[in-house]
């Protein structure tokens, strides 16, 4: 890395501006003359003032350090930096604070433009008080967003702006770095005026923001505006009835999907023979419902007439009183029989917005009209944890599942995904688990197992350094030894290629023409890191396809690790936003509805570009209510408002990704 002090100059033009009054705490300018700045792949350019670089390499960054005292960010929610890009081509910038994963901002900066870049201040944990104050709420007013994180923000040692595709010769400006939107936590006669902060028609009371409605009159009018958008935009015409393209190649019809590699690409083939590549959405109509048992005072009145059935968008479960007021509003502008016409334009709009496939987590009335290709779904885990692949139940019960299942024998249907975002650990992970005792089959195969590779009990004991006496006294003991770790990696594999196997054979015989979509791994930046591609590489011996829940910014870096080949697909991705009256902005945090718009389209066409991607599925349909879900979780990440109204930003920029995606793989 090359290493220069802060200068005056560039302090001036680096300007660090407050928003809102200044308080106590040092101003960021004031601090950073302490600090260094470092540069990887970039040289300091002669000409001007300001931060200028010149890249020197392909991928280069910029981290600026703050020294020996470490900055407070805690009084505000973001931290914004002004991208100059001076090249004749559009750069990808992610901002890091402290080089923690989760904590980012990023952004597209178009050639010859200057784009903001902003960045979310996470809270790694919130006050006791907070938590009594907003129970089971991840996002809460005054800017607090809770998400895994490794750091505090009232103690930052660094930030980073990363350009990991720029290219030698490339230059960029770095011309103001923002502290931005003041930062509060409610207590006492402040918290009692917040009440009610969610009005009756599901919205954020506090936030004013474009398209916020006041009355039943808006949510009709916008529903209107809408239809009349659907009759502009009708769909794809170069694609068959399940979305497949229809003005390219003719392959061989099998009157159900499956997977090909064509021409140096993997494809899924739909069932007339036709390329196809799934442009989708998790949770279609449904997934908004929030507990408002216990927090009734978080909610203004719904104003209804006293003969209303609230169970049309009232809901128990678990204990808790959930209300969906996505359901409410589509109640208040349709009538009772709102869920017919929701199911009718749920496909319609898929249709519209170029989207040919209805993801996990979806509304079975909606997949049921075999109008829109979908998923299926089964599980077979108990929490994070796989169950017992050696139980002879196993097999047996996912048989019993899918024997059940209609979309086995559906045409429409692509395939199964099978369980979600596992634990796997590392590669001695289920050996350990087994011994421990949570697979009482697998540890009787374990044993066997080493009953056939060492010739005596003696022989193992002076491998492992145990001192077994018998094999009862094996069977009973839960001690992991340090000699035995070449066992233990060659007996997880052993549990997983079991887990795998047994479920690819259940397909087999019960849903033959299906395929086998994974488990959706858990791994937001899997690209052959050698910690987890074990079990990736185990995985695409059973899976049709692999897939991953990737929360990055990107698709272009995945593939398959070593000299391996199969196809795979992103079962989960999204970029939320803080614009819309929403409290919390996602796993990947997206800004503006703008931006959020912008890096959905390059994720997915970096996606269609990349050999191995068959197929990208959004999460999710709906935003999350502002109380959020059971978990918490109330992000601004949906395709629709809380009133069913489009968020137009997203949704043009999926119109425009699934106009051009089949002929931008085919180059």
């Amino acid at each position: 890395m090359k290493t220069f002090f802060l200068s005056i100059a560039i302090l001036l033009a680096c300007s660090i501006m407050w928003a809102g009054e200044r308080n106590d705490g040092k101003l960021l300018t004031e601090i950073l003359n302490k600090g260094t700045v470092e540069t990887y792949g970039l040289e300091k350019s002669s000409q001007g003032k300001a931060l200028h670089w010149t890249a020197t390499q392909k991928g280069a960054g910029v981290v600026f350090l703050s020294g020996k005292e470490t900055w407070d960010f805690s009084p505000f929610v973001h931290l914004v930096c002004e991208v100059q890009n001076l090249a004749d081509h559009e750069l990808f910038v992610e901002c890091h604070l402290d080089g923690d994963y989760w904590s980012t901002g990023a952004a597209y900066v178009p050639a010859k433009s200057t784009r903001k870049v902003e960045t979310l201040i996470l809270r790694k944990e919130y006050s006791k008080q907070q938590l009594e104050l907003f129970p089971k709420m991840n996002g809460l007013p005054g800017g607090a967003t809770r998400l895994w994180c490794g750091y505090r923000p009232e103690s930052i040692y660094k930030f980073s702006l990363d350009f990991p595709r720029i290219q030698p010769g490339d230059q960029v400006i770095i011309r103001n770095i923002t502290l931005a939107v003041p930062y509060k936590e409610y207590s006492g006669k402040e918290y009692e005026a917040l009440l009610p902060f969610v009005d009756e028609f599901g919205q954020y009371i506090p936030a004013r923001y474009p398209g916020k409605i006041s009355g039943v009159n808006d949510i009709i009018k916008a529903d209107k505006k809408e239809e009349l958008d659907m009759k502009k935009h009708p769909g794809n015409k170069n694609w068959d009835m399940y979305g497949g393209w229809a003005d390219g190649p003719k392959l061989t019809a099998t009157g159900h999907f499956r997977i090909e590699k064509y021409q140096g690409k993997w494809w899924l083939v739909d069932p007339l023979g036709h390329l196809f590549w799934s442009h989708g959405i998790t949770c279609v109509a449904g997934g908004d419902e929030t507990n408002i048992r216990g927090r009734e005072k978080f909610y203004r009145s719904l104003n209804l007439p006293a003969d209303v059935d609230s169970s049309l968008f009232v809901s128990e479960r678990d204990g808790r009183k959930e209300l969906s007021y996505w359901k409410l509003n589509m109640y208040r502008k349709w009538g009772a029989d709102y869920k017919t016409k929701m199911i009718d334009k749920a496909n319609r709009r898929l249709r519209s917005w170029n989207i040919n496939t209805i993801a996990n987590w979806s509304n079975e009335d909606v997949i049921r009209t075999q109008k829109t290709p979908y998923t299926a779904v089964i599980h077979t885990q108990y929490g994070h944890f796989i169950q017992d692949p050696f139980s002879p139940e196993f097999q047996k019960g996912v048989e019993k599942t899918l024997a059940h299942s209609s979309a086995a024998k559906d045409e429409w249907c692509i395939g199964y995904f099978v369980d979600n975002e596992l634990g796997w650990g590392d590669n001695t992970y289920l050996a350990t688990l087994t011994l421990q005792g949570r697979y009482p089959y697998a540890k009787e195969e374990f044993k066997n197992r080493l009953v056939e590779k060492y010739a005596s009990l003696a022989e193992l004991n002076r491998t492992w350094g145990s001192d077994f006496a018998t094999w009862d006294d094996w069977m009973k003991s839960d001690s992991c030894y340090a000699g035995a770790k070449e066992d233990m990696v060659d007996f997880t594999a052993h549990v997983a290629n079991a887990y795998f196997r047994c479920i690819k054979n259940a397909l087999k015989a019960k849903a033959p023409d299906k395929l086998y979509l994974g488990c959706r791994f858990n791994y937001g930046d899997f690209a052959g890191n050698p910690v987890q591609q074990w079990i990736v590489d185990i995985a695409s011996k059973y899976c049709d396809i692999v897939s991953f829940n990737r929360y990055t910014y990107s698709a272009y870096s995945l593939h398959p690790s070593r000299n391996l080949d199969f196809p795979m697909i992103i079962g989960e991705f999204h970029f939320g936003g803080l614009d819309r009256g929403l409290l919390h902005g996602g796993l990947r945090y997206g800004g503006n509805q703008e931006n959020r718009a912008d890096l959905y389209k390059h994720y997915v066409q970096d996606a269609v570009t990349n050999p191995y991607l068959v197929g990208t599925h959004w999460f999710q349909y709906n935003d999350q209510a502002v109380t959020g879900r059971g978990d918490g979780e109330n992000y601004q990440i949906g395709f629709i408002n809380v009133y069913d109204a489009p968020n137009w930003e997203l949704v043009r920029a999926a119109r425009s990704v699934g106009e051009t995606m089949y002929e931008l793989r085919s180059k």
